[in-house]
């Protein structure tokens, strides 16, 4: 029987391709495994570690990779690198691995796109790949380290669906704030519309009991609204976004101090703000912050016959503490831990009218901002307030 010299030529290729591929996967082998550092480090990486020749087979894995992958080394060893690759990405992957090898250099593959793996039972994993190559006698190898990500993606995922959820409460929460801002002030304006017109029109017709029931349900109406609008922003501060500035504080302190000198003029307070304090702060909040605190100053000594507030920043350890301080009212500290709980006030609105939403608000502004806040106080000796701010650049 005659022999087909086509077929035998073809047989011997295959069998050289087959000898050449064993040599380099020895010698890749052998180049790692000389050095018994190298390999026990290569062993010990948390990522898979793959190496590749030009032909794009693979030459070595180490043992993360193995359980990475599911296949054994003597599975894989001599055979195309893509066979780890699911097969809608091979043409691309190949095409990236050829463009390394005429310019080799350590960086991350794919940037910008997301990557996967194949495992041998057909499943892919979600993994980052950064490259680097080894010139050898024998030609260029590529190195590939692996990671999976399926955990860091489950996580990006968690998060995503946690923004979203957040988003669609805070979108709920400003229809909820429009409802309550129209449906609940459109009466209470209308109830303090007719009081103003009852007033008008029997002016001088009123008994003193009469006058004083109008008095109350008037005076109850506007405390209503401005607790209505104190809950509003106590809302809208936790959702505002936050646009830092380097600030000055003291600027804003003593604007505050004239608008409240304008609103009582008759009142003689001794005021003493530090020059030139800044911080780099959400300009808006900080002033609803600064407002309430030296507003609650203001009122709580309108029955001091010496009233002094002050505003100051010093500086412990390296971190500034900004501090408002009176010598007003006070209040026992043995209470403070409402102080900043809404709704809880420590003086009753015969002693000092307020909603009990101030402090609250400033509570939220200060953490905002990174920082606390707290206070001491005695009883008929005023109260300072400490509050600290992140606000490095």
């Amino acid at each position: 029987m005659e022999s087909d010299p086509g077929r035998e030529n073809k047989k011997e290729l295959q069998n050289n391709n087959e000898l050449t591929k064993q040599n380099q996967i020895q010698f890749a082998s052998s180049l790692f495994q000389e050095n018994i550092t190298i390999h026990t480090l290569l062993e010990s990486l948390a990522q898979g570690v793959i190496v590749i020749d030009k032909s794009l087979n693979i030459l070595l894995v180490n043992s993360r990779a193995e359980q990475m992958f599911g296949y054994s080394a003597s599975e894989v060893l001599g055979k195309p690198h893509d066979l780890l690759v699911p097969h809608r990405f091979r043409g691309n992957h190949q095409n990236l691995m050829l463009q390394y090898f005429e310019a080799p250099k350590m960086r991350p593959i794919g940037i910008g796109m997301d990557l996967f793996g194949l495992r041998k039972d057909g499943t892919e994993f979600p993994v980052e790949i950064s490259l680097s190559f080894v010139n050898t006698p024998n030609g260029l190898l590529v190195m590939s380290l692996v990671s999976d990500i399926t955990i860091r993606k489950q996580i990006e995922q968690t998060l995503r669906e946690r923004a979203d959820e957040l988003a669609r409460v805070n979108k709920d929460l400003e229809s909820f704030s429009y409802s309550v801002s129209h449906d609940l002030k459109a009466p209470l304006n209308t109830l303090l519309g007719f009081g103003r017109l009852i007033r008008e029109e029997y002016q001088g017709k009123l008994d003193a009991t009469l006058n004083d029931y109008l008095k109350r349900i008037e005076h109850s109406a506007t405390q209503m609204k401005s607790l209505i609008d104190d809950i509003l922003n106590l809302s809208k501060i936790s959702r505002q976004e936050m646009k830092k500035q380097q600030t000055n504080l003291s600027q804003i302190a003593f604007s505050i101090i004239s608008e409240l000198q304008a609103s009582q003029p008759q009142r003689s307070v001794k005021i003493n703000i530090q020059d030139n304090v800044t911080a780099n702060v959400d300009k808006n909040l900080i002033r609803i912050a600064l407002s309430n605190l030296i507003g609650n100053a203001w009122k709580f000594t309108e029955k001091t016959s010496d009233a002094r507030i002050e505003f100051n920043r010093q500086i412990i350890n390296g971190k500034s503490i900004y501090s408002i301080k009176d010598n007003g009212a006070g209040f026992d500290m043995k209470r403070s831990g409402l102080l900043f709980t809404p709704f809880r006030r420590l003086h009753s609105d015969q002693e000092f009218q307020g909603t009990g939403i101030g402090l609250a608000i400033v509570e939220r502004v200060i953490e905002r901002h990174g920082g606390r806040i707290w206070a001491e106080s005695e009883i008929n000796k005023g109260a300072t307030f400490y509050f600290t701010l992140d606000d490095q650049g």
